[in-house]
């Protein structure tokens, strides 16, 4: 595993903590602390699975894309039926050209 990959992590999980605490903050107001958090993500996907053609999507699962390239970080987890989050996020990484 690429240390590099994992101090990279480390280091968004600290941004992040900060960041959310941010929110609960009275020294920050709340729209600054979400705009910091909207511009500090390369991008937002959602995706549903299988599914019959014609038939209704749900979502299923989301990526919060932190960084690209070496190393790659996101944020990874499901949605219940009503598109919320099931549970905490992951934290997935890696390091291009190690195993």
């Amino acid at each position: 595993m690429s240390q590099h990959a994992i101090k990279n992590a480390a280091a968004w999980y600290q941004s992040i903590c900060e960041m959310v605490a941010g929110l609960d903050s009275s020294s920050e107001d709340d729209e600054s602390a979400q705009q910091r958090i909207h511009e500090s993500v390369l991008s937002v996907e959602v995706r549903d699975g299988w599914r019959v053609i014609g038939g209704a999507a749900d979502l299923e699962e989301y990526s919060i894309l932190l960084t690209t390239g070496g190393p790659a970080l996101r944020l990874y987890g499901r949605l219940t039926r009503y598109n919320e989050p099931e549970n905490d996020p992951i934290l997935q990484w890696q390091d291009w050209g190690t195993l």
